[in-house]
């Protein structure tokens, strides 16, 4: 039988320590930070032209990142749906589909476009997904008018719960 040597042993757990502090230090400097600056965002549209949320500063962004394949993205798309029915036309509310597909844009629009989004749709990506730190579907942000992310929702969102949110953002709330 090995004789234990408690310094050894010690030495050990305390480079392990180390170790997953890194690890936790890493992992808490790439998460999306509520009520900070929004990561940047410049995503493929629906006739392949780059939208930039930049340009809609000023407007709410809601950014609901989602995947057709998904079962809960496919049940919150008629919530969201409403939504944008209803916000659409005031013009302060910009609501965005950023869709994660393998297959052509085209098919991941036209899958979309089947399951009722009526909002615009973009490409989602690799560093999108990275600077947005998504890992589930789906998650839903939202930035303010003044470019800050005040929502973070990881699953599904009812069509109330999105308008609160929604409301919370224009009368710049944090949620």
């Amino acid at each position: 039988m090995a004789k234990f040597d408690v310094k050894e042993g010690a030495l050990w757990g305390l480079m392990l320590l180390a170790a997953g502090g890194l690890l936790y230090a890493g992992f808490l400097q790439g998460e999306v930070k509520l009520g900070g600056e929004a990561p940047p965002l410049a995503l493929r549209g629906e006739s392949g032209e780059v939208v930039d949320i930049q340009g809609d500063r000023g407007k709410v962004v809601v950014l609901n990142f989602y995947a057709t394949w998904c079962p809960p993205c496919r049940a919150e798309i008629p919530d969201f749906a409403r939504v944008w029915s209803a916000e659409e036309a005031r013009g302060d509310v910009k609501l965005y589909g950023v869709v994660f597909e393998s297959g052509t844009p085209e098919e991941s629009v036209a899958k979309s476009r089947q399951m009722g989004v009526n909002y615009p749709i973009l490409q989602g990506n690799g560093p999108v997904a990275e600077r947005y730190v998504l890992r589930s579907y789906p998650t839903t942000v939202i930035i303010d008018p003044h470019g800050h992310l005040v929502d973070r929702v990881e699953g599904t969102l009812s069509e109330g719960e999105l308008r609160e949110r929604i409301e919370a953002a224009r009368a710049g709330h944090d949620h």
